[in-house]
């Protein structure tokens, strides 16, 4: 299904006042003068959208000036996100993206035509003309260089990572001395090839006692939602009062976009 423009670029009123959000952040505060200057827009217009936003909770004034709140500056960031996101996408659907990196799978010459296929979050090029995403070898390398590949056609096929996130003990519960790791072991028996990601000590120290690998353990949240979207299946250890942040990253994301990540939860406390 074709994705639908985002609403930012549809909304003549909500797109006017992500403008005014933005030159507001840009700066720690503006005049109305300044803004309708800035914006190309009359001063009285302005003005009466900061008076609709001031009743909104979005900015706040300072005397002249004015500035957004902090619900203002998360209300820009979540409006950007969006039209960020919406733009990656589009960008790729009419080939604006000519060139990417990629590791060759096999030996290559400059000039030669590949496919390239994304294998565990990392995209490969290899020899061939049919492929859902294609290009050309910017130079010769052997099989596993680097190397960039230009006249991008098509899009790469890419199904979309699930999440596995399991819920030990808190540290203030007992953390991994209280978690059943056995069970927890049986139940991550069909979680084969995940990229493991530790939110806290206790998903640290659980994953060490099972023998598994942390591939995640700094900026988990957006990390996680990230590696999913390049098709990579993501299990997530940690302290039941340490968990949330990623599942609202998750649940964020699935809100704005038509490229859901399933998520299963496992909360060894309470099965």
């Amino acid at each position: 299904m074709p994705q639908q423009p985002v609403r930012v670029l549809r909304d003549v009123r909500l797109s006017t006042k992500v403008l005014i959000l933005y030159e507001l952040a840009r700066g720690r505060g503006k005049g109305q003068r300044e803004l309708a200057s800035a914006l190309g827009v009359t001063p009285q217009m302005v003005s009466d959208y900061l008076k609709l936003m001031e009743g909104e909770g979005l900015v706040k004034r300072e005397g002249r000036d004015v500035g957004p709140t902090v619900a203002g500056v998360e209300f820009l960031k979540g409006r950007l996100q969006e039209l960020g996101d919406f733009t990656y996408r589009a960008m790729r659907e009419v080939n604006v993206i000519d060139a990417c990196a990629a590791i060759a799978a096999e030996d290559l010459r400059e000039g030669e035509r590949v496919v390239l296929e994304l294998r565990d979050g990392t995209i490969f090029a290899m020899p061939g003309e049919k492929g859902a995403s294609r290009g050309v070898a910017s130079r010769s390398a052997k099989a596993g260089e680097d190397l960039a590949v230009r006249g991008l056609e098509g899009i790469m096929e890419l199904r979309i990572g699930t999440v596995t996130v399991a819920a030990l003990p808190s540290a203030v519960e007992g953390g991994t001395a209280k978690a059943d790791l056995k069970r927890l072991r049986a139940r991550l028996a069909g979680v084969k090839g995940a990229v493991v990601a530790a939110v806290d000590p206790v998903g640290l120290v659980a994953a060490r006692r099972l023998r598994l690998d942390v591939g995640i353990l700094f900026g988990v949240e957006r990390a996680v939602v990230d590696a999913a979207l390049r098709g990579v299946d993501v299990l997530v250890l940690g302290g039941r009062d340490a968990i949330g942040p990623v599942n609202e990253a998750i649940e964020a994301h699935n809100q704005r976009s038509a490229a859901r990540i399933e998520r299963t939860e496992i909360d060894l406390g309470r099965e």
